[in-house]
């Protein structure tokens, strides 16, 4: 098992919308200097000799990033690939974070009954708001809800459990990864509160989930 890094830019990706700061005007003359919005690719072995990826959040930029996984995908020749990932993990309702799931709908992908595992809050901010309601309703993902502390098994000897930390919570609360494997122990940390506001210690933290990598949204 192992992760791939998708993207480290804020929810605006880079360059930003309508921004002429030196960075991103740099970035619209020179792609290289492009970054997609923070990402995780979980790719997990299988038996059937095929790996399975399972996206950390679905970005506005999920349309490359699947393309940043070709080389570990078993896609199709000719047609769209239906089922593109085994699974997607959700931190929260803010727009880096879930507008990707936009791209798994009918008039793209068209996946169906894509496991998407989320909180309960993140679950019903999905299931009672359009578009991603329609989504549900046509079967394209099938929600699972996930309880903060409880690990949720992904395959390959791999858990994932979700950790709430403080954030602006309008819509959804919002989560941490702990992605457990054989070997080690990462966690994925999205765009949170200053570390003051924290009721835990970040050291803390670490130490409780015996944590070996942690990989933090360092855009906040």
């Amino acid at each position: 098992a192992r992760v791939r890094v998708l993207g480290i830019a804020q929810d605006g990706g880079l360059p930003h919308a309508a921004c002429s700061c030196e960075r991103c005007e740099a970035a619209r003359r020179d792609p290289d200097r492009r970054r997609h919005v923070a990402s995780l690719a979980v790719i997990l072995p299988h038996d059937d000799g095929r790996e399975r990826i399972w996206l950390v959040d679905a970005t506005p930029d999920v349309i490359e990033q699947l393309h940043m996984l070709r080389d570990v995908r078993d896609a199709p020749e000719g047609r769209v690939d239906r089922a593109p990932v085994h699974g997607v993990l959700l931190t929260h309702a803010h727009m880096g974070h879930y507008l990707g799931l936009a791209h798994f709908g009918f008039e793209a992908t068209h996946t169906s009954e894509l496991p998407v595992l989320c909180t309960a809050r993140m679950a019903a901010f999905l299931r009672e708001n359009g578009p991603w309601s329609h989504l549900v309703e046509k079967r394209e993902i099938a929600i699972r809800e996930i309880t903060p502390g409880a690990p949720v098994e992904l395959g390959a000897g791999v858990t994932a459990t979700a950790i709430l930390v403080p954030h602006r919570d309008e819509f959804s609360d919002t989560v941490a990864f702990v992605l457990r494997g054989e070997r080690q122990t990462v966690m994925y940390l999205p765009d949170t509160e200053p570390w003051d506001r924290w009721e835990q210690q970040l050291p803390d933290v670490l130490r409780a989930h015996e944590v070996d990598v942690l990989l933090v949204d360092g855009t906040f």
